[in-house]
């Protein structure tokens, strides 16, 4: 695609592939950016699995004074052509992510422990033990804070480590046979498309529900999932560009957590667990599946 060269005060969005999925995002992101600073042009950028293209068409766009970059993909492959440039990354997984790229900020969509555990006393408010299988040594950290926390909250939160995928059998007869509710928090090893068949048929044998990552997560069988809205996202970093163009640098700003938080739910999930939702909760879902 043309790029347009792009001044010190100006802000080049970067996709990676297809950015169809990503729009309602960079709407959000573009609408409010130049809401705030009317006399700011933003501009487009797709790259490829290319870095030598890539670097080509970053250089046509010169210097921008702010990247946007959709995703962790799309950041880290324009890290390797811009390293000075702040970024602000639209969705990662983990603050990890972030860290592993210096002059980069952005959201976190994996929620606060005492976020997620708070929605389970409201959609499971007899739930007293919660289950989380994980592989990470970052997630260990998660697991310390979250176990501190949950106790807190007169929760008990109950966690396995399993190694590799191979692991995962052994993990999930362990914890399903002590918990009333099984977590899932992101890791690449335990939880992904690969283990999610063998996770939910676990889930559904003990009649433990399982919390979803995802609203995919969601329609395969999980009982619930915390979603975010794509717009408000790109809005909240909206705000975060403004004050990196106002001045504020890349690690004043922080790492966030998205601001809306949105619910996806499984009736037939529900059912099955012998769980009653109430109407207003399911009315308030943004997804409901049956």
């Amino acid at each position: 695609m043309s790029v347009a060269v792009i001044g010190s005060d100006d802000v080049l969005i970067v996709c990676s592939g297809d950015c169809e999925k990503s729009r309602a995002m960079i709407s959000g992101f573009s609408a409010s950016l130049e809401k705030q600073n009317k006399n700011i042009d933003v501009s487009e950028l797709v790259l490829s699995n290319d870095e030598s293209a890539n670097s080509k068409l970053f250089a046509q766009a010169k210097s921008p004074g702010l990247i946007f970059a959709v995703d962790y993909g799309a950041a880290k492959k324009v890290s390797a052509v811009s390293k000075n440039v702040p970024i602000v990354v639209g969705v990662a997984r983990s603050q990890s992510e972030l860290k592993a790229i210096p002059n980069a900020t952005g959201v976190v969509v994996q929620y606060p422990v005492k976020t997620q555990l708070d929605w389970i006393k409201r959609i499971l408010p007899q739930a007293r033990r919660v289950g989380v299988i994980y592989s990470t040594e970052e997630n260990h950290r998660w697991v310390s804070e979250a176990q501190v926390t949950a106790q807190k909250m007169g929760l008990e939160l109950i966690a396995v480590r399993a190694k590799t995928a191979k692991d995962l059998p052994y993990a999930l007869k362990d914890v399903l046979s002590r918990v009333d509710v099984l977590l899932g928090v992101p890791d690449s090893i335990i939880l992904s498309r690969q283990t999610a068949k063998a996770v939910l048929l676990a889930s559904f044998r003990k009649r433990i529900p399982f919390v979803g990552l995802s609203s995919s997560w969601v329609k395969a069988g999980a009982l619930y999932s915390l979603d975010w809205d794509a717009e408000n996202i790109g809005q909240q970093n909206a705000r975060m560009g403004s004050k990196v163009l106002g001045g504020s640098s890349i690690a004043s700003l922080g790492v966030q957590n998205p601001q809306k938080i949105e619910l996806n739910i499984n009736i037939k999930t529900a059912e099955y667990c012998k769980l009653d939702l109430s109407d207003q909760l399911i009315a308030d879902a943004k997804q409901v599946f049956n």
